[in-house]
C-alpha cells in the first residue's frame, strides 16, 4: 500500500486495527508516515523504537540515519555509521568496524 502511495489506508489500518501489526511494524509505519508528512522529529522517535530487523537482512538503524540526515544532525548520523569518534587500539587500528561496512553484500 505504501509503495502505491495509499497512505490514507495505511493510516486508517494503523489507527483502527493496530493489533494486526506487530509493535515493530507499527513503529516503522509511523516513522514512514511521519517522514511523508515532513515531520522528521516524530519519524526519528518512531524509528528509534524499532530494535530488531523486521525482515531478514533489514537494518533498522538505516532509517534512523536517514532521518538524522534529514534533520541535518550530521554528527549523530556519522556516529551511527561508525564515522564519528574514532577509538584505536595500541597499534593505531580502529577498534570497531564501521556500520556502513556491515551490509551482507560486503561480506561476500
Amino acid at each position: 500500500m505504501l509503495l502505491q502511495g495509499d497512505t490514507a489506508t495505511v493510516e486508517q489500518l494503523l489507527s483502527q486495527q493496530s493489533k494486526r501489526f506487530p509493535a515493530a511494524q507499527q513503529h516503522w509505519l509511523r516513522g514512514i508516515l511521519a517522514l511523508k508528512a515532513a515531520q522528521p522529529t516524530e519519524a526519528l522517535t518512531a524509528f528509534q523504537k524499532v530494535k530488531r530487523p523486521l525482515t531478514p537482512g533489514d537494518r533498522p538503524n538505516i532509517w534512523q540515519i536517514y532521518t538524522q540526515q534529514t534533520l541535518q544532525s550530521w554528527d549523530a548520523a556519522a556516529l551511527q555509521l561508525g564515522m564519528g569518534v574514532k577509538t584505536t587500539n595500541m597499534w593505531g587500528l580502529s577498534a570497531t568496524k564501521p556500520a556502513y561496512a556491515e551490509h551482507p553484500i560486503l561480506s561476500a
